[in-house]
């Protein structure tokens, strides 16, 4: 390898100092030292990682941290990635369609880089109306992503609610606040029975927007059948075997099962109007109703319809009428 050795043909691929212990990292992190991107690095990525796991069966790939990759080397991955018939989604924490990252404007959506991205915002504005019960934020979020993203990327842009880099979904609504916590106190912080009960309503409220929204459903393990965690590591413990929740679980299968058949998701849905405490959207062939109210709420899908009844911090989803 590079390391130790000077004659190397991998040597040029890092940045050594006076010794080979001094070498470049990605944000000082020494396990992870920084590449060159030079052109025998790009040419290895092109022309022998990517064709060997396509050949294999990938269907694509994730880029990390997209906005410190060149957007020649972007094009360059997404050219071999298509030429199999591959997917291409790369992590933006942002507005990919409007990104500035290290002084150059992104072109990720102008054609020939990414199928679509991490949809932080999507989240963002989700746990918004979850935790202060306002719809205001992810109704702003979800018309602004909509107007901004061509089509095409809306749909391949991957939905999600928790990923590594962030605290458990469930944690966020059911759990205390983590600001002001040390990491010994957090390691064994857990909800109490009647926030776990409440932060149950809540995310399955949080599964329905994900599936019904826009977007590819994204789960990171273990969200689906409740696990709790804060930052990290305390996101990243193993999977609970043997003592998942099986209403969680259950409500997630649901979910999947109404969109294999088309009755939610598929092509980005259209909100209804509805006031702050609600959010009302036409998902596939139903209609989708989040109520953060604290009481009862109806809601009607036309003027000859019969009205359904959403409970307090609730959710519905029932067939749209002809």
């Amino acid at each position: 390898g590079a390391y130790g050795n000077p004659g190397s043909r991998y040597r040029e691929w890092y940045h050594f100092g006076k010794t080979d212990d001094e070498y470049d990292c990605w944000w000082g992190i020494r396990v992870l030292p920084k590449v060159v991107p030079c052109r025998s690095y790009i040419d290895f990525i092109c022309e022998t990682v990517i064709p060997k796991y396509m050949k294999l069966g990938a269907g694509g790939f994730r880029l990390d941290v997209v906005d410190e990759l060149e957007p020649e080397f972007v094009e360059k991955i997404a050219n071999v990635v298509k030429s199999y018939g591959g997917y291409l989604v790369g992590e933006v924490w942002e507005d990919a369609s409007d990104k500035i990252a290290y002084g150059k404007r992104r072109r990720y959506f102008q054609g020939g880089q990414l199928d679509g991205v991490m949809n932080y915002p999507l989240r963002d504005g989700i746990i918004d109306f979850l935790v202060w019960k306002s719809s205001s934020k992810l109704k702003s979020v979800y018309r602004s992503l909509k107007l901004h993203y061509p089509t095409e990327c809306l749909d391949y842009s991957m939905t999600l609610l928790g990923t590594h880099d962030t605290e458990r979904i469930f944690t966020v609504l059911g759990g205390e606040f983590s600001g002001g916590h040390s990491n010994s106190e957090l390691a064994v912080m857990r909800m109490t029975r009647e926030q776990y009960e409440f932060g149950k309503r809540l995310l399955k409220c949080a599964f329905a927007l994900q599936y019904s929204l826009c977007g590819i459903p994204s789960i990171y393990y273990g969200d689906e059948v409740g696990m709790q965690g804060y930052r990290d590591p305390f996101n990243r413990c193993t999977f609970p075997w043997g003592r998942e929740d099986s209403e969680i679980l259950e409500w997630v299968r649901m979910l999947g099962a109404l969109r294999r058949r088309g009755e939610i998701g598929g092509r980005a849905a259209d909100i209804l109007d509805s006031d702050d405490k609600m959010l009302v959207c036409r998902s596939g062939r139903s209609i989708v109703a989040v109520n953060m109210d604290s009481k009862p709420r109806e809601v009607r899908t036309g003027t000859n319809c019969a009205a359904m009844q959403v409970n307090a911090y609730d959710c519905f989803i029932f067939p749209e009428e002809n």
